[in-house]
């Protein structure tokens, strides 16, 4: 596994029991795909081993349906999910399986399945019908699971009634299910990504280099943009507002184009998409990657509880707060209290190589260096040597500042041990962790997997 070399901060540690360690975020790999409820109450996750339902605030399991998985032995497994508008239902798509499963939510049992070789793509519409893509034609599915045909093309993005689809050709069009008429997008533009609001307003990017964010109404000759660098676009219900990804943060527009809000610190890679952002009450949830992030009807990130698998790229401690960079969300700090797990903020980390926080596994009181399989830790002042049995080598190690801590990982498990005495202070037992490091008041250890936990020492 490719690690990263991590912050090290920390000192002497005295064995505490008495406290259960904190948990923050889910603990899992990140999925293949998710998809977020209406009402933003769960999100759907799946990955290779299982399809599950989560609680968005607590992160803990609704409904687990480990059978639905790859079965065939193969490095091209897909999944691909769809839910309902009214959130009763989730339809999971499985490749190379080559079969569909419908299932009733919240209790996630099969309301029925079907055999489908191919596939391109997948939505529910408003009548509850489940209208799928195949290789060059489109079929719907009813309630019941019954089989029709639907169109002779392959449509996406369908409006909410699938009077109106997107087409993808030489260059994209507006699709008309009835009739079989096509329409361009006005002025000739090579516009994709096209959201169908209501029976008249559609919403899209062109490709790029401009990669604008553009709106406009039926029988309009011109377009009018919301934002250039556009990365993903989200209209979520009540479907009044425009949610754009860009190079600059997350914008938030009215149908007619009239800046709402910006949250400049959500930068990332192009996600964004209508069945990823969620607004319930005061809140706006957006599903990144399978990070529920909240914010609230301004720009201003919601203090709370964060679901999240943040796999973290980077982790270290900052006064009595921890801060993690998830695998997900590279240009995004995110820091939390240490005790009670409270996200307090999200800012820009715009230092992709890391290079500030990359530290030695030394400090001034002891160098520390691999010596075959284990880590040999030597005292500046009195040059005596410790060796200590770590089995994954000084790149998974940490070194307090004075020297009187190391942890590093053995089998199936994070130990840390007193330098001085070589005794066990703590081990904690995690199957590959992506991170750890100890806290500055030698407390704590705090270790990224899926989710991050904060242990007591």
């Amino acid at each position: 596994m490719m690690r990263r070399a991590l912050l090290v901060l920390g000192l002497v540690a005295s064995v505490r029991s008495s406290h259960a360690d904190l948990r923050i975020g889910i603990d899992d790999v990140v999925d293949h795909e998710s998809v977020l409820s209406p009402d933003g109450a769960f999100i759907a996750m799946a990955n290779e081993r299982s399809v599950r339902l989560l609680d968005t605030t607590t992160g803990r399991a609704i409904a687990t349906r480990s059978d639905l998985r790859c079965r065939v032995q193969t490095d091209n497994c897909e999944l691909f999910l769809a839910m309902a508008r009214d959130g009763k239902r989730l339809a999971v798509y499985i490749r190379p399986d080559h079969r569909l499963h419908v299932l009733d939510l919240p209790s996630a049992k099969t309301a029925w399945t079907a055999p489908l070789d191919e596939f391109a793509t997948m939505q529910f519409l408003d009548d509850g019908r489940l209208v799928v893509g195949l290789s060059d034609t489109t079929v719907a599915f009813s309630m019941k699971g019954a089989r029709s045909a639907f169109a002779p093309r392959v449509l996406f993005n369908l409006s909410r009634d699938g009077a109106q689809a997107m087409v993808i050709g030489d260059k994209t069009s507006l699709y008309d299910v009835k009739t079989g008429a096509l329409t361009g997008v006005p002025g000739g533009l090579d516009a994709y990504d096209i959201q169908i609001v209501g029976a008249d307003r559609y919403i899209g990017r062109t490709r790029a280099p401009e990669s604008k964010a553009i709106t406009w109404k039926k029988g309009d000759q011109r377009t009018v943009t919301l934002a250039s660098s556009a990365l993903g676009i989200g209209v979520p219900a009540p479907y009044d507002r425009v949610y754009v990804q860009t190079k600059t943060g997350l914008r938030v527009f009215s149908l007619d184009g009239k800046e709402l809000a910006h949250v400049p610190w959500f930068v990332d890679d192009a996600n964004l998409s209508s069945d990823r952002v969620v607004r319930r009450g005061d809140q706006v949830l957006v599903n990144h990657r399978g990070c529920v992030l909240r914010f609230d009807n301004t720009s201003a990130l919601a203090k709370g509880s964060v679901m999240c698998a943040h796999r973290p790229s980077l982790l270290w401690f900052s006064g009595a707060t921890v801060v993690v960079v998830p695998w997900t969300m590279t240009s995004v700090a995110m820091t939390y209290d240490a005790k009670t797990g409270e996200l307090l903020s999200a800012a820009p980390f715009a230092d992709p190589e890391y290079t500030a926080h990359n530290r030695a596994r030394s400090s001034s009181a002891v160098t520390a260096k691999e010596v075959r399989d284990q880590i040999e830790v030597t005292d500046v002042k009195t040059t005596k040597a410790t060796t200590f049995p770590c089995g994954e080598g000084l790149g998974s190690a940490a070194v307090s500042e004075d020297g009187r801590l190391l942890a590093c990982e053995v089998e199936n498990a994070v130990v840390v041990y007193d330098v001085r005495t070589k005794r066990l202070v703590k081990k904690h037992r995690v199957s590959d962790p992506d991170t750890y490091v100890l806290s500055p008041d030698g407390k704590r250890l705090a270790i990224g997997k899926g989710s991050l936990v904060i242990v007591d020492l």
